[in-house]
């Protein structure tokens, strides 16, 4: 009452509570310090004055206009936007075909899934990884540095640093470098980040163009290989009914998988592999292959030479012969010893021949006759060892006529021994001849001369004989042979030709053959590592046999583990049997069960 005492007497005057109210209001205005009005008014809900909402008078009449009711056809575009008329215009309605964008993503899909799942489990696992090598590494630092100065002082400086937990600090405060530390630390992980989303998204990338890659391989080898399966089934079943049909289906086989792509999986080089394999069977059947293993026991080491005549051999020639009572033994010459061996075949003894004066210097070829052995050196010349009464040999003795220095041709390349009296023949390769001396008697001989002559003998590398002589070259035609023609007296070219062998000939560097036409001839082909055996012609009496025609018998190849087998063949021999062969290969005498 003392803030109103004043203007009580005013404020009886009023009848209206409107006008108590205002004049309370003004005294309000005017409280001062710490004096204070409250003052309680009643308003009745009944007696509030509403005030009317005025209208405004459209300054337009406009007139009402029935609209016009659109065709069915016709689509009406309604304008909601603004005051202007605009024509409805109906747009044409494109219907894009999205079925193949779904058949792609219907394909890529599970792709991209397996991706994903890849990499979240790959980034999981390299996670917990890292987690578990940081835990233990910091043990370990723990147990050996954590009494050093240095160490708690980086501690402390990293136990600042928060990772995965709330980032708090005060707005515009720093202290002690932490808030900057903070930035540089989101910094790195920010980067990390970025580098982690590409390496991730390169390696998606790789792996899903390498999935595709290998999916179209795939589908290519695999008509590849549906084409193979049909023609190897054919030359499977035709390899003894039609001979020429089935090495079609396998030459057109070999050449369709020569088409498959490089990058294949596993899974169908195996299928490569299998049909390499039957295609090879067939062959071995259509060319008559022997493969020989190391485990199959058809080959086996008889000598090694180093072990048997000595450390430093370096065997040149082998020949093979029987004695009166059917024992057969090897001689072989070795210029690493200057000697000459015989090895038994019954029970690999070897023995050295007797050299009392000391001819051998430099033997390079052995070869039989009937009369002992003979051997070509050259620094000697011819030289001979004749049998004595106790089924050896005495020593070795010159010949007269056939010393080297008689000898004009540097480049011998074969000798043989050859006729009832023992002629010798000698393979010149300079003279592109074949030189021949008569025997005389005792252990002389006559002045050689020049028996046949061919420019092919330029190359030749191994000279054999029955009723007919036998020249192996490196050059086409690989086999020569010469007849002897009685009208003129002289030895004529006789063509042969060579049938049934797969391919070319490669280079035929040695072959042994006996005087029977009967027996076999033998040509090892070196380009190709392979041992031929031929069926000889029969060109007189009953039984002729195609004429003037080699044809294949076997052939034999090795397919074992080792190397360097057959990679220095010097000779080869075939015992009396025709059922063993052996192989003067480098210090290595091979035995092949034929």
């Amino acid at each position: 009452m003392g803030v109103i005492s004043k203007t009580l007497d005013e404020l009886e005057k009023y009848s209206k509570p409107e006008l108590v109210v205002n004049e309370l209001k003004e005294i309000g205005k005017t409280l001062q310090g710490n004096q204070g009005l409250v003052f309680f008014a009643y308003e009745d809900e009944n007696q509030t004055t509403v005030r009317p909402i005025q209208t405004l008078k459209p300054l337009i009449a406009v007139s009402k206009v029935e609209p016009i009711k659109p065709e069915k056809e016709i689509n009406v575009v309604e304008d909601k936007g603004g005051s202007s008329s605009k024509p409805s215009i109906q747009l044409p309605i494109i219907n894009p075909d999205l079925g193949w964008v779904n058949k792609y993503w219907a394909k890529i899909k599970p792709i991209l899934v397996r991706m994903k799942n890849g990499v979240v489990r790959g980034v999981e696992r390299i996670i917990k990884g890292i987690k578990s090598f940081s835990s233990k590494l910091s043990v370990k630092f723990k147990e050996l540095y954590g009494n050093k100065k240095w160490f708690k002082k980086v501690a402390s400086q990293l136990s600042t640093v928060k990772i995965n937990r709330p980032n708090f600090s005060g707005k515009g405060m720093r202290i002690d470098g932490y808030k900057t530390r903070d930035v540089r630390a989101k910094r790195i992980r920010l980067v990390l980040l970025v580098v982690t989303v590409i390496v991730i998204l390169a390696l998606g990338i790789n792996f899903t163009i390498k999935a595709r890659r290998a999916s179209i391989v795939h589908n290519e080898a695999t008509k590849i290989f549906t084409s193979v399966e049909t023609l190897v089934k054919k030359a499977e079943n035709s390899s003894t009914s039609d001979k020429e049909s089935s090495e079609l289906a396998i030459f057109q086989a070999k050449n369709a998988l020569k088409e498959l792509p490089e990058e294949i999986s596993e899974k169908d080089t195996t299928l490569r592999q299998g049909f390499d394999t039957r295609i090879l069977t067939v062959e071995d059947s259509l060319y008559k292959r022997v493969g020989l293993t190391d485990s199959d026991g058809k080959l086996s080491t008889f000598v090694d030479t180093r072990l048997s005549f000595g450390e430093n051999s370096n065997p040149t020639d082998m020949e093979i012969y029987s004695d009166d009572s059917g024992n057969e033994y090897l001689m072989v010459t070795d210029k690493g010893l200057n000697s000459v061996f015989r090895v038994s075949l019954y029970d690999k003894t070897s023995q050295r021949l007797i050299d009392t004066d000391g001819l051998l210097k430099d033997p390079e070829y052995v070869s039989m006759g009937n009369s002992g052995v003979f051997v070509f050196d050259n620094k000697t010349g011819v030289l001979k060892a004749s049998y004595d009464k106790d089924k050896w040999f005495g020593s070795f003795v010159e010949l007269s006529g056939l010393a080297r220095e008689n000898i004009k041709a540097k480049n011998i390349s074969e000798f043989i021994i050859l006729a009832e009296s023992d002629n010798v023949y000698l393979l010149d390769q300079d003279d592109n001849a074949v030189l021949k001396s008569v025997f005389s008697y005792e252990n002389r001989y006559g002045l050689y001369y020049k028996y046949m002559t061919n420019e092919k003998f330029a190359n030749a590398t191994d000279i054999l004989a029955d009723l007919s002589v036998y020249v192996l070259t490196k050059d086409t035609p690989q086999l020569i042979r010469y007849s002897y023609d009685y009208n003129e007296q002289k030895q004529n070219e006789n063509p042969l030709t060579i049938s049934g062998v797969d391919g070319d000939l490669g280079e035929l560097t040695k072959g042994f053959t006996r005087s029977s036409l009967d027996e076999g001839l033998f040509v090892f082909d070196q380009t190709l590592k392979r041992f031929i055996m031929f069926e000889k012609p029969q060109e007189a009496g009953e039984d002729i046999l195609h004429p003037n025609e080699v044809i294949l018998k076997k052939q034999y190849v090795y397919r074992g583990s080792k190397g360097e087998v057959w990679d220095s063949v010097k000779d080869f021999v075939v015992d009396s049997s025709n059922s063993t062969m052996y192989i003067l290969d480098g210090s290595v005498i091979w035995k092949v069960m034929l």
